[in-house]
């Protein structure tokens, strides 16, 4: 088995479909399986030793959202390599420029395909004024996809989704967590990590991780924070983990309220931050899993979260979280002042936050999706020796 696996999307970029396929592809040469990556290039980033096995290509800001580059794929030079390197099955990650590239190959030399779906990008478009692409959209993906003899979804409203769009062969490729990173600190390093943000033992630590933009739903949660009770408001503190093309407005907006925002944070520092919190808080609508609440509820932190998309599998209300209505700021404020008021609530949500969270590997995870690749492999036929 050799992988060839193409992404519009992959570190040093910070996202949770970039850090999967790293962990993902870190794990295939564990394994001893040999994966070549086509990525794009970043500027000024320093890619490390890793480099040896991405292929680099250009890429330029997208002009929609500059935190975003969009590859320029260099054809003549990428058949070279991928040529040499013999894939025996395509991963088409991303339904970007670099993931077109990947099919198109791939189909030529008759490579058997598989895809994976991480993004709505389709429910993305209402909060950039783009509704009126969606049946477009949907044409493009349903024809992207349609080269691939597997479609992994991270959750099962996005399986449903995708097969209510007419895409029949989905499987599940949900995520796992790292729970030698992410795990409930001791009270008194909880203390410490509290102390280094000035948050008083007595405050309510609500933390927010993510990209800060609007498909996020951060208006929302802004609203709710300027809806509380000036009661709450004395004793609630808000730390903000990200980057994104929202930052600069959430900023002024939120100007005055106890908020930080944290800009990207990693490794420890960000496990700590998580662990630290009282509540995690997440409004985003439009999430084909939730990463980030996986983590959460690994670091002890019940979670307030919309119920809706793929985060409403991992969040059951009463057991170790608050599940509110999507988009209701009313309700996201209701929530968070029934967090401060009630910390007792806290404890039992606390215990049911890292129950729902163990046994959710990423080894269990990659080791079936690994499975299904041979499944893919022996049902086309393909020679494993090399390309046909």
């Amino acid at each position: 088995m050799r992988i060839a696996l193409f992404t519009d999307t992959f570190p040093p970029e910070i996202n949770g479909v970039a850090l999967t396929l790293k962990r993902f592809t870190d794990f295939l040469r564990g394994r001893d399986i040999p994966v070549l990556v086509v990525a794009p290039e970043y500027p000024k980033a320093s890619h490390g030793p890793f480099d040896r096995m991405v292929e680099r290509s250009l890429s330029v800001p997208f002009w929609l959202y500059p935190e975003v580059r969009l590859a320029v794929p260099r054809p003549f030079y990428l058949k070279q390599k991928l040529d040499d390197f013999r894939p025996t099955l395509c991963h088409l990650a991303t339904p970007a420029n670099l993931g077109l590239y990947g099919r198109t190959y791939c189909r030529k030399r008759q490579i058997p395909m598989v895809a994976s779906y991480h993004t709505h990008l389709d429910r993305y478009l209402s909060y950039y004024n783009l509704a009126w692409m969606l049946p477009m959209l949907h044409e493009y993906m349903k024809w992207f996809h349609r080269a691939a003899e597997r479609i992994y979804a991270p959750s099962e409203e996005t399986r449903a989704h995708l097969r209510a769009l007419g895409m029949n062969n989905v499987e599940l490729f949900p995520r796992g967590v790292d729970t030698t990173l992410f795990y409930p600190r001791p009270p008194e390093k909880r203390r410490e990590i509290r102390a280094r943000y000035d948050v008083r033992d007595t405050d309510t630590l609500f933390v927010y991780v993510g990209r800060l933009a609007k498909e996020k739903d951060l208006d929302v949660l802004a609203d709710a924070i300027w809806a509380l009770d000036p009661d709450v408001l004395k004793i609630s503190r808000f730390l903000f983990v990200g980057d994104g093309p929202m930052a600069g407005e959430l900023k002024a907006r939120l100007s005055g309220a106890p908020v930080q925002f944290l800009g990207f944070l990693q490794g420890e520092a960000l496990a700590d931050v998580y662990s630290a919190a009282d509540w995690f808080v997440f409004p985003s609508t439009t999430e084909t899993f939730g990463n980030v609440v996986l983590e959460a509820l690994a670091s002890g932190t019940p979670v307030i979260a919309a119920a809706a998309g793929g985060v409403a599998h991992l969040v059951q209300d009463g057991k170790n979280g608050i599940a509110v209505p999507g988009g209701e700021a009313s309700a996201f404020k209701t929530a968070i002042e029934r967090a401060c008021r009630a910390p007792k609530m806290r404890p039992p949500l606390a215990a049911g936050a890292l129950s729902s969270a163990q046994g959710k590997s990423w080894e269990a995870v990659f080791e079936r999706l690994v499975a299904s690749y041979r499944e893919v492999l022996e049902e086309t036929g393909a020679v494993l020796s090399g390309v046909r």
